[in-house]
């Protein structure tokens, strides 16, 4: 499980990273994903509709913004999210990137996904 979790966030550090839409990438994280057999994969890195399939129940959103990246120069989209266990006590939000809407929800998706792996596997009470 925590080799799957560590799969799943290279996998989002790849979406926060990369510059446009990947059907590799959309193959690479439908397999790791764990998404409905289908004959091909939905174009999660080109789609927001598709990225949002890869999101567990529960999760709050906060919003989506557009800014300026200023290390690469180029336009980048934010997501702020509580976690799905969030108990209203801790107010910091993650934050999750990627140059389009779609890269920044897969991002956001794909470590939500391997922080509850992680946290799966943890002894109660750690």
């Amino acid at each position: 499980m925590i080799g799957l979790a560590l799969h799943l966030q290279e996998l989002a550090d790849r979406c926060k990273t990369i510059g446009r839409a990947d059907r590799i990438l959309d193959w690479m994280i439908h397999a790791a994903a764990d998404q409905p057999d289908t004959h091909l994969p939905a174009a999660y890195t080109a789609s927001m509709d598709a990225a949002m399939t890869l999101f567990p129940q529960g999760l709050q959103f906060i919003e989506m913004n557009l800014s300026w990246d200023t290390v690469g120069c180029w336009p980048a989209v934010g997501v702020r999210w509580y976690p799905p266990d969030h108990d209203g006590k801790n107010w910091h939000a993650c934050v999750s990137s990627g140059a389009t809407s779609a890269l920044a929800l897969c991002n956001a998706a794909l470590t939500i996904r391997s922080r509850q792996l992680i946290k799966s596997q943890r002894p109660e009470g750690k």
